[in-house]
């Protein structure tokens, strides 16, 4: 396209606007090698919405055609600045760049038409989502602020991968800032993997109606395969949020069950003002304030492998200590889980399991802070160990056989003693039991059916 077509066919759509909008602009430019527009010093104003945008400058480029429709386009916005007046005050927009490659103009004008008649997004056409398609867009130095409402969003970038039928590649947000007069926060990454816009529809409009019908909502995942938050600091009055990261990973669900999912959350930071009295007055003699806490957790139902793993879990507590488990057990589908929930009954005779492990570790202020915990059932350490020696180890002796018992026992007193490091795992060594087996095999013979499985416990001082 030559200069004086590009500068008729402006003319062309200047004209069209409806009255009260215009658009100006104060030079063009033509690239044939390159196939690129450039506008530059761009305003639009729309005195009917009372809203003025101008551009610093906008590039088209490398236009896509089926026949003399043009199809598809890269385009390129740089130095946008937007502001819209109304009774409540203004608000102001600014845009540093942005990029969007291989547009489809067709789709997104599809899209468009079809959110403007549907007015109730839940009444948009499923059809009208799915069609739609996105190659990657950039966005660089995004804010929003509005001035008489004490409120602005600040975001350094934004990536999107691209969407395909309406499901979204990967999202990726950099340096995120809110504020209002109430709260403030700050995340410095965000990203999203896997958003699925028709099944989002799709479940909104299953979710309506089962709350019309006070029924509960089913769980999706909504396609996403993949969520984390990195860096995040926030403030509402008088309760504060931070944490370094919050993840989830292989996520899935079918039939409104989780059927995968990892999660991790590190470096949370709770207040020990929020904690009681007592509890508040131990952190404080040890100079205190708050504590940094990491939780870990995972599960999956394998139904091509009968399995469902629960775990592994660890959570720590800053220098008070971890604790950590899992299970795994044989026998089970998501079909055999719902039904469960209908008649647990079943599991009993169902369900085996191939295996389990507990475990603590101790930090340097885990000794003294379960004194404090014995202390609110009125009971001192040396009591506890009384207890273990006297009662519970002549019920493990008849639970599980006098060698285990003698092993948990006295791994319990060293690490009562002198916390350190404490581990207790079985492992079917063949055929995993079921859960009556399990129970009938332990009241009858408990040393035989223990033999089944391999079991360890171990205890570590925390100082060699």
């Amino acid at each position: 396209m030559g200069e004086q077509k590009a500068r008729e066919v402006l003319a062309g759509i200047q004209r069209s606007l409806p009255p009260g909008t215009s658009l100006t602009y104060q030079a063009l430019s033509v690239n044939p090698a390159a196939l690129a527009l450039t506008l530059r010093g761009v305003r639009l104003t729309d005195e009917g919405r009372h809203l003025e945008v101008s551009l610093g400058s906008v590039v088209v480029s490398d236009p896509g055609f089926a026949g003399k429709h043009l199809r598809s386009l890269d385009l390129a916005l740089n130095e946008v600045s937007l502001t819209r007046t109304s009774a409540e005050g203004s608000v102001h927009g600014g845009l540093l760049r942005a990029q969007g490659e291989d547009l489809d103009l067709d789709r997104i004008k599809a899209l468009g038409r079809a959110l403007k008649e549907a007015r109730d997004p839940l009444a948009l056409d499923p059809a009208a989502l799915a069609a739609f398609d996105l190659g990657p867009v950039r966005l660089e130095g995004l804010t929003v602020d509005q001035p008489t409402h004490q409120r602005a969003l600040a975001v350094g970038e934004v990536t999107i991968s691209g969407v395909s039928q309406g499901r979204l590649g990967q999202l990726d947000v950099h340096d995120i800032r809110v504020r209002d007069p109430e709260a403030e926060a700050r995340i410095d990454a965000l990203s999203l993997v896997g958003f699925d816009a028709p099944r989002a529809l799709a479940w909104a409009r299953q979710t309506q109606g089962a709350l019309l019908v006070k029924d509960k909502p089913a769980f999706d995942t909504l396609g996403v395969t993949a969520f984390r938050l990195e860096g995040v600091e926030g403030q509402a009055r008088d309760l504060g949020l931070v944490f370094d990261r919050l993840a989830l990973a292989d996520l899935d669900s079918r039939l409104g069950v989780p059927t995968r999912l990892t999660f991790d959350l590190e470096g949370a930071v709770l207040p020990v003002s929020l904690l009681d009295r007592r509890h508040q007055a131990f952190f404080a003699a040890n100079a205190m304030e708050s504590l940094k806490v990491s939780v870990h957790w995972a599960h999956a139902i394998d139904d091509e492998a009968r399995r469902l793993s629960l775990g592994p879990l660890r959570a720590e507590i800053g220098d008070v200590g971890a604790v950590s488990g899992g299970v795994t057990l044989d026998g089970l589908t998501l079909a055999t889980v719902l039904e469960a929930l209908e008649r647990p009954e079943r599991l009993l005779d169902a369900v085996r399991l191939s295996g389990f492990s507990a475990g603590a570790e101790a930090e340097k202020l885990t000794a003294a802070y379960l004194d404090v915990l014995l202390a609110e059932g009125d009971l001192k350490r040396s009591e506890l160990l009384e207890l273990l020696r006297t009662q519970l180890a002549p019920s493990l002796r008849q639970t599980v056989g006098a060698d285990l018992a003698e092993r948990l026992v006295t791994a319990l007193d060293a690490f009562l003693l002198a916390p350190g490091s404490l581990a207790v795992s079985a492992q079917a060594k063949d055929e995993p039991m079921t859960l009556t087996q399990l129970g009938m095999g332990l009241a009858l013979a408990p040393e035989k059916t223990v033999a089944a499985y391999d079991v360890r416990v171990e205890h570590r001082p925390r100082f060699p």
